[in-house]
């Protein structure tokens, strides 16, 4: 017959009031048993050491105690008010033995209560004051481990010693004859020892004596053989083990002994752990010592036993109460500022190198807990407090102070450390994206115990360093980017838009934009960059630019200049484009010029980023008679670009069998590749013409006439179009999104067919006319007025930024007269850094300039020629100041030199310079 399972043991009361009295908030958090409550509860039970046969019944006790509690013993109650008053007072943190069996008896004979009611309010009282309970049993072992210590291998005491054993025992409630007989039997036993090794030296010599006898013998045969008179003789102190006269004893080793200014809870904690775990014995050789600084490379070893990645299970736990008592204890300011700083230095800074292994994030939580329960270890001194203190805040940002309680303390030092980890994580994604994005879901899952706020506001900020650094490998954050990108915090939202103005990966910036335009519910004209930026910022409601920091102001002006930078170069003989374009390089040189400022000039960029001066938009007299610039012509398209641009047509061209998600992706991918594809195949434009005129709801035709808009400048797509309108099976209002998006100013009548496709013809061939020939006669002239209005305003404002004062400003009116008001102040900022070769430059300057107002006879020459000044002066200028940028300075100014030669008109010189002098200003860019 199978043996029967033995009945568990009984709940240890004290233990038993201490997990009632912290899974309250447990409880109370999960309303109820819960299976994850009860998850929660075994684990809690565990950490207080509660064996795992007797957890189920903790729970029960906790269920069973939620019912209705019978009314109050007043015997009970007086016994527990009593022994409350009496333990308060007194100086020691342990119950030992003794002492509670004298309670007990009391309990009994004047209260009249039975002994296991009596013990049970011992634990409860025990708990409530922070007292230790220790049973005979623990205690005996836990003296018998002082006592191997202290003793070693001799077999005596020194009275001091023995006295100091006493005290301890003493304290843990053990009786001085049972103190003394330990301390007896522990040498009692180092004596046999002892004895038995002498009895085996005895034994070994007679050997080697015997030895010697019977060597004697046969010298004195040998002697008496060859007539030797005397026999040779063995003076004293030859043998093994004998000393000779003269011969000094090996003194005994001395006997390690605990500091005095340990207590008796440190020293039980440090038997207990000794007893546990023979890798703390090196270092209490080391706590022990009377150097502080030996006392600190002890207090290290026993952090880095803890911080290992897996250590034995309750390795830490002991660990932690022994640092406890050593932070409270030490004598040595020094040595207890290295210990909590050795401690709180598991927690990593911001820019500490990546976790090599996951374990260390739970050492830092480890150390967390560990410094708030040195804060709140019984007999801390207040400095040592502050001590604390001061460094979980370092560590964590957490005051303690501010708190309320332990719980609350160790709750909030957890979330500060999860808010580390993210900080490190966003430091380390520019450099190491693949490790990262490795660590990114670990660190999100540690995060749980964070308010839904702070966890989204720390995502974000890390998306927005980690995003553009991942470049095609963003898969790992796509969730979270979702998230971000839709969080009702605006804040998150702009770091999203930051994210998307420097992400490189083509899928990701479409990713992005789309749910930005969605969050924002914003309507861009294109899926060109600077449009959507544009268009997310007002659709957030948000003035001006939204530029909360300046490298958000960078980020946007690097859009504008990167748009502006990359366009073609016009016709020779269109003057107006070539002077439109100066116009808006000359204005985003300012802006640039505001920000290298700081924030001195974000006020000037602000103003005037949305507002950009722009040429033809109308006459003097308010009438839009100056025609618009024509299109640019897009770069040569890559044989990549071609192949792709075939595939999305394909796809539009089976229309019929895609999703309406999958089409309008296609078109939007599509306008995307305008700018790089100067026009579509007349095959390929009847192919998408079908699918945009072909029957579909209001939501995917108004995605089509909002890709139709960037499309505008593919010709042939636009005659396909207007040649397959007056078939189409679409609504009046379908038909006139499409038309409006294509042609432009052109109206035509919504109720004739074919009179929309005639607008949509008459559009194409105005384009065609526009970029056929320059603009002449009366209009050529307005557009150079009108030019030179804008670059004066524009340099004007320059002047404002430099410094130069209000009447030189207002007197400046013709562009070389306001461009001249910046070379002085550029050249005074450049003297005081100036170099040989700079200063030999600034001594000529005044004459050069002189000499070109002397020489040049009208105001655009005279432009021009203050423009190449200007432009040296910011070469040299950002070279200086910006010296890792001082190579690329000199390659711009190089490049000016080579474009000035080439330039085949005036205005084309005058291009040349602002593009230069706006690649020259953008170098005050933060570098990403």
């Amino acid at each position: 017959m199978a043996a029967e399972t033995p009945p568990a043991s009984p709940l240890d009361p004290a233990l038993l009031a201490t997990f009632r009295q912290q899974a309250g908030p447990i409880l109370a958090a999960e309303r109820g048993l819960s299976a994850g409550c009860r998850v929660k509860l075994a684990s809690l039970a565990r950490q207080l050491g509660m064996a795992e046969e007797r957890i189920d019944g903790a729970i029960r006790a906790l269920n069973e105690s939620a019912a209705p509690a019978a009314p109050p013993d007043p015997f009970v109650e007086k016994f527990r008010a009593r022994l409350r008053k009496d333990l308060a007072g007194k100086n020691q943190a342990i119950l030992g033995p003794t002492i509670e069996t004298q309670i007990v008896a009391v309990a009994c004979k004047k209260f009249g209560l039975p002994e296991a009611i009596a013990r049970q309010i011992i634990g409860e009282v025990a708990a409530e004051l922070g007292l230790r309970r220790i049973s005979a049993s623990e205690a005996v072992r836990n003296l018998a481990a002082q006592i191997d210590q202290a003793a070693g291998d001799a077999t005596w005491l020194a009275k001091e010693v023995w006295d100091r054993l006493r005290v301890i025992g003493g304290k843990w409630g053990i009786e001085l004859e049972v103190i003394d007989q330990l301390i007896d039997e522990k040498l009692g036993d180092n004596r046999l020892i002892k004895m038995r090794r002498r009895r085996i030296a005895k034994i070994t010599l007679l050997g080697v004596g015997g030895a010697v006898v019977a060597a004697v013998v046969v010298l004195l045969v040998v002697a008496v053989i060859r007539g030797k008179s005397q026999p040779p003789t063995i003076g004293p102190g030859s043998l093994p083990g004998e000393a000779g006269p003269g011969v000094a004893s090996v003194p005994s080793p001395p006997i390690k002994t605990s500091p005095d200014w340990w207590d008796v809870d440190l020293s039980v904690a440090i038997a207990g752990a000794q007893t546990r775990f023979s890798a703390v014995r090196p270092a209490y050789d080391l706590v022990i010592a009377e150097s502080p600084a030996e006392r600190s490379a002890g207090y290290r070893k026993l952090i880095e036993l803890a911080a290992v990645p897996a250590p034995p299970a309750g390795l830490r736990e002991a660990v932690a109460e022994i640092l406890s008592g050593l932070a409270a204890l030490e004598p040595d300011e020094s040595a207890a500022s290295e210990l909590v700083a050795a401690l709180l230095a598991l927690v990593p800074a911001p820019d500490a190198p990546l976790p090599k292994q996951r374990g260390q994030y739970d050492a830092a939580y480890w150390a967390g807990a560990t410094a708030v329960r040195m804060y709140h270890r019984p007999g801390l001194p207040a400095e040592r407090a502050r001590l604390i203190a001061n460094a979980v805040q370092r560590g964590t940002r957490v005051v303690l102070a501010d708190l309320a309680d332990r719980p609350a303390r160790e709750k909030a030092v957890r979330g500060g450390i999860t808010e580390r980890f993210f900080e490190q994580l966003t430091v380390a994604a520019p450099r190491q994206p693949a490790e990262v994005a490795a660590l990114f879901a670990y660190v999100s899952d540690l995060a749980v115990d964070l308010a839904d706020e702070p966890f989204a506001r720390l995502e974000a900020t890390f998306l927005a360093a980690a995003l553009p650094a991942a470049g095609n490998n963003w898969r790992p954050f796509q969730e979270a980017a979702v998230r971000a990108s839709t969080s009702p915090d605006s804040l998150n939202v702009l770091k999203m838009l930051d994210a998307y103005q420097r992400a490189t990966d083509p899928e990701l910036k479409q990713f992005l934009a789309e749910l930005l335009v969605v969050r924002s519910g914003a309507k861009p004209k294109s899926w060109e960059p600077v449009e959507v930026v544009g268009a997310v910022r007002k659709g957030l409601g948000i003035a001006g630019t939204a530029a909360l920091t300046e490298n958000d102001r960078w980020q946007l002006l690097k859009l504008r200049a990167e748009a502006a930078l990359g366009r073609s170069a016009p016709a020779r003989t269109s003057d107006a484009e070539w002077l439109a374009q100066t116009v808006e390089l000359a204005h985003l040189t300012t802006l640039a010029m505001a920000l290298a400022q700081g924030e001195a000039g974000h006020a000037v960029f602000d103003a005037q980023i949305e507002t950009p001066p722009q040429l033809g938009a109308s006459t003097p007299d308010g009438d839009k008679s100056v025609p618009p610039a024509p299109k640019r012509m897009s770069p040569p398209p890559t044989p990549q670009t071609l192949r792709e641009v075939e595939r999305l047509v394909d796809l539009l061209a089976a229309h019929a069998r895609q999703q309406p998600i999958q089409r309008e992706s296609a078109i939007r991918a599509l306008a995307i590749a305008a700018d790089r594809v100067p026009d579509l195949s007349p095959q390929q434009a009847s192919r998408v013409a079908a699918y945009v005129v072909a029957p579909k709801e209001d939501g995917e035709n108004s995605t089509v006439a909002t890709a139709l808009g960037t499309l505008r400048g593919w010709h042939r797509l636009r005659l396909a179009v207007a040649d397959a309108l007056p078939t189409a099976k679409l609504t009046s209002g379908q038909r006139e999104s499409i038309v409006a998006a294509l042609a432009g100013d052109e109206h035509a009548d919504p109720a004739q067919s074919d009179a929309q496709r005639r607008a949509i013809v008459r559009s194409v061939l105005r384009d065609l006319e526009s970029m056929a020939g320059g603009t002449t006669g009366e209009a050529a002239g307005l557009i150079f007025d009108q030019a030179a209005d804008l670059l004066a305003e524009t340099y004007r404002a320059r002047g404002r930024l430099l410094g130069v004062a209000a009447g030189e400003i207002s007197a400046a009116e013709s562009p070389s007269q306001a461009l001249q008001l910046a070379i002085g102040p550029l050249a005074k900022s450049l003297a005081p850094i100036a170099e040989a070769e700079d200063e030999q430059y600034l001594a000529r300057l005044p004459h050069e300039l002189a000499a070109w107002n002397a020489m040049t006879r009208d105001d655009p020459r005279r432009t021009v020629a203050i423009q190449r000044i200007f432009a040296q002066l910011a070469a040299r200028r950002a070279a200086l100041l910006r010296p890792a940028q001082a190579a690329l300075a000199s390659k711009i100014s190089q490049e000016l030199a080579a474009a000035d030669l080439s330039a085949a008109t005036l205005v084309a010189q005058l291009h040349a310079h602002e593009a230069a002098v706006l690649r020259l200003w953008m170098l005050y860019a933060p570098q990403s």
